[in-house]
């Protein structure tokens, strides 16, 4: 008998807690990226960006984004009754199914002595986190990612800028993409 009894009272208490919380359910959305989109910016004096009022030269950047996506969402409902603590939290979350990755970019016009038109100027771009702080990657073509930020380490001499951008969508297509152009003053 008391074990039934405390068979019973684990069987309240967990139902008294489970009503604590509504059964939320949730939702996980995965995101496919299609296409990639690419632009030229400037930060600016609190290194924030995109900057596009004024262009500071010192302070140049692109960006590599997804631009084309298709979202597939699969809805969740919890029923029982130990999971319902669960529902507490929330369900709703996103999740990338591929990514962006092989980069290389090529500057259009001439960006200084070491890079004329046409040629690759991974070697003086650097990733960015999400504070605008430079982080110490050489190779920036090995990188996998959603979306990209990137800075120059030094300035360009001439003041006609655009790059070609091309990668790879993993378990898709490549991509070749033209930023904007910028003339500096």
């Amino acid at each position: 008998m008391r074990k039934l009894i405390s068979f019973l009272l684990i069987q309240l208490l967990l139902l008294i807690s489970s009503c604590i919380c509504p059964n939320k359910g949730g939702s996980i959305t995965y995101i496919t990226i299609k296409n990639a989109r690419g632009m030229l910016y400037s930060f600016d004096e609190n290194g924030i960006f995109p900057y596009l009022d004024e262009i500071n030269r010192n302070e140049l950047g692109i960006s590599v984004l997804p631009d084309s996506t298709v979202e597939r969402v699969e809805f969740s409902q919890n029923i029982s009754i130990g999971n319902q603590l669960y529902a507490c939290q929330d369900l709703n979350d996103f999740e990338y199914v591929n990514s962006i990755d092989s980069l290389t970019i090529f500057t259009v016009y001439n960006f200084d002595d070491s890079h004329p038109a046409f040629s690759k100027v991974n070697d003086i771009l650097r990733p960015i986190n999400t504070m605008g702080e430079m982080l110490n990657i050489d190779d920036i073509g090995t990188l996998s990612f959603v979306d990209q930020h990137l800075k120059f380490i030094h300035s360009p001499i001439y003041d006609t800028l655009q790059f070609e951008i091309t990668g790879r969508i993993t378990g898709g297509e490549c991509f070749k993409i033209l930023t904007n152009r910028l003339i500096l003053n």
